[in-house]
């Protein structure tokens, strides 16, 4: 392919991972950072933003530090999306950021939010040493984020984060199907 950068590929594995017979069918690649790329910030340590950037002005990932088999994982990492309900557009009236949490906003005290484009908000990025731990990161996060003025999904959010199956029977259709 040639591509030289920072990106995404996507593919489906039919089988388990850790077994070298398993078959490996490449959806895409995505010349770009995805928006789930944080999660993969928290558990490497290394800014993607920044190392695509570097890498598109010519540097190697071998310069960066960066090689496939020094790659290191630890813990689990949870991304909440804060988003707009349909029609809850207007001018953020109260901004209150969870402590010690990321959070990824395009929103701030003052500033207007339209329904035209992304209803997303903000990302809140939280980790834990184990998926449990993260989990009620996550839920603090949500109940820590403060927006008034505008109509966000912070119950469902809620509700989701608190349901019990989550962390054993999650699916593609799992919000539908409750």
């Amino acid at each position: 392919v040639g591509y030289r950068n920072a990106g995404t590929v996507e593919f489906l594995v039919d089988g388990d991972l850790a077994d070298p017979g398993a078959s490996f069918y490449f959806l895409e690649l995505n010349p770009r950072i995805q928006v789930e790329h944080t999660i993969t910030e928290e558990i490497t340590g290394i800014d993607l933003v920044q190392a695509q950037l570097r890498i598109a002005g010519g540097r190697r990932l071998t310069e960066l530090g960066i090689a496939q088999e020094r790659l290191q994982t630890s813990g689990f990492a949870i991304q909440v999306r804060v988003g707009l309900q349909p029609g809850g557009g207007g001018q953020v009236k109260e901004y209150v950021e969870p402590s010690g949490v990321r959070v990824d906003s395009s929103v701030s005290l003052g500033s207007r939010a339209v329904t035209d484009y992304d209803p997303m908000i903000a990302k809140l990025i939280v980790r834990g040493s184990g998926f449990a731990e993260a989990l009620a990161a996550a839920r603090a996060a949500v109940d820590g984020f403060v927006v008034t003025g505008l109509s966000i999904n912070t119950e469902f959010l809620r509700r989701v984060l608190t349901h019990g199956d989550l962390a054993s029977d999650v699916h593609t259709t799992w919000v539908e199907d409750r």
